[in-house]
């Protein structure tokens, strides 16, 4: 276990050292010292949601976060069943080994409240008071006991001793489920397990990340929050990006009460119920034949051609297969469906809902084959079709995020002649959180190149605030 925590000392010796490697960082456009918090911090944090310890880019992502100028980490153990919070540590621990990072130089930031995948299945049955469960592999809790028995979990994954700071999300589900008026009574008696965590030395701070903060009913929580909140309440985490601008009169507030803000989602915008994605590629598409636009028309028209090969030699002697809504071609229904992409969010699922559809139809498809007149033909078109089907599933989403690359194309624009700058829409969207009030903001980076890029900002003489969005220029689906 890795002893200690962020410290003041520590984390300005972070600042110092890294000067000499990046002398065109400006130093208040790179980190800040929160009011009430004993340490400093980088404005631009990393995220953890969808990172894993066996993936080798997001170690490679994670390390060059840390050896770049960026010091304080957001994870949870929702994030990949704590695979996230194992990577966390793991790559602490070996730049602490290589005497490239120390711990106390490091803000950790961790989150409690969702209960999932593995935790789920250890504690069926055996459900902490006041758990609300959201869907049979969703539930949610923040009753103390469960708390506690979080954090020692948390603590096991990180490798850590201490947790910086420790927040509770998305507490108001926990309002919006009681029927008793007993919301702020589970909140004090949270906070107060918090505060003896604290002074068992298992974290430093603590708070809530919500969602539901960037509104007036949000706002109204917060108050009552620090109304009834021991003393070692000093952070909140919330939406922050250039649509879900309800984050403004929080920051403002906050920053009167010393309280430390922390954005999320600065790339990733609810609108019109669903997400719109405030970042384009990193890399340029390529040209011709490897243009992603081409190799979607390659696999359908090859997915296509397939379907009627096969179908001929099933039908050579009789009608036996028709393609309907039971047994659908796998051609129409990936054609209709990519038309109807409306934003990155919606593929995986899409994909996990064509599943049973699509066994439907390869089992037909085979089958009809065996019984066929010329079945060894049919076994190789089969085989191709079936590596083919997987490969379009694959490339849907790389699809959909080159069309909202293109689709982002006139909004980055806007923004840059707009701030007469030549910064990335990330960048554009990350900075304007920044500029608005955020101490810091959190971005998902799983690539040693977005980290890069981000690590730009700290570049910066000043952030600058973006005007309001033009609806005109936000992308509609991906496929029209």
């Amino acid at each position: 276990m890795m002893p200690g925590g962020a410290s003041r000392e520590g984390t300005e010796r972070y600042f110092e050292r890294l000067k000499r490697s990046f002398p065109n960082y400006n130093y208040t456009s790179w980190s800040l010292a929160p009011a009430l918090l004993p340490f400093r911090v980088s404005r631009i944090g990393i995220g953890t949601y969808r990172a894993h310890r066996d993936r080798t880019e997001h170690h490679e992502a994670l390390r060059e976060a840390f050896i770049s100028g960026i010091n304080i980490v957001d994870t949870a153990a929702n994030h990949s069943d704590g695979a996230a919070e194992v990577l966390v540590g793991n790559v602490m621990r070996e730049l602490i080994e290589s005497k490239r990072l120390f711990r106390d130089e490091v803000v950790v930031v961790e989150r409690a409240g969702f209960i999932e995948d593995s935790a789920l299945q250890l504690l069926r049955g055996r459900m902490p008071a006041n758990t609300v469960a959201l869907s049979p592999t969703l539930a949610h809790c923040i009753h103390p006991d469960f708390l506690s028995m979080h954090i020692e979990w948390s603590l096991q994954r990180l490798g850590l001793q201490t947790i910086d700071l420790f927040l509770l999300q998305n507490p108001e589900i926990q309002r919006d489920s009681e029927k008793d008026g007993s919301f702020f009574d589970r909140i004090q008696k949270s906070l107060a397990r918090l505060e003896e965590e604290r002074s068992r030395g298992r974290i430093q701070f603590y708070g809530i990340s919500s969602n539901l903060l960037p509104s007036a009913e949000g706002i109204a929580m917060l108050e009552r929050i620090l109304k009834i909140a021991p003393p070692g309440f000093r952070a909140i985490q919330l939406p922050a990006n250039l649509l879900e601008t309800g984050y403004r009169p929080v920051a403002a507030l906050a920053r009167k009460k010393g309280i430390f803000t922390m954005g999320c989602r600065p790339l990733n915008s609810l609108h019109d119920g669903r997400v719109v994605r405030l970042a384009r590629l990193i890399d340029p598409p390529p040209h011709g034949e490897e243009n992603p636009e081409a190799r979607q028309m390659r696999i359908e028209d090859e997915l296509l051609s397939l379907e009627e090969r096969m179908l001929r030699i099933i039908n050579e002697k009789e009608h036996r297969l028709t393609f309907d809504a039971r047994v659908p071609s796998v051609y129409r229904t990936l054609l209709h469906y990519r038309q109807k992409i409306n934003d990155l969010e919606t593929i995986l699922p899409m994909i996990d809902a064509l599943a049973v559809p699509f066994q439907r139809t390869v089992s037909s498809l085979k089958a009809g084959l065996e019984r066929s007149s010329d079945a060894e033909t049919g076994r190789l078109l089969f085989e191709r079709y079936m590596r083919l089907v997987h490969t379009a599933l694959g490339f849907l989403l790389p699809y959909a995020t080159y069309k909202n690359h293109l689709a982002l194309e006139r909004l980055e624009r806007s923004l840059q002649e707009a701030t007469h700058t030549e910064l990335p829409l990330a960048g554009l969207a990350v900075q304007a959180a920044l500029a608005d009030g955020m101490d810091t903001v959190f971005v998902g980076m799983r690539r040693a190149r977005a980290v890069r890029q981000m690590c730009d900002l700290f570049t910066l003489t000043a952030f600058q605030k973006i005007p309001e969005i033009q609806e005109s220029l936000l992308p509609e689906a991906f496929g029209e």
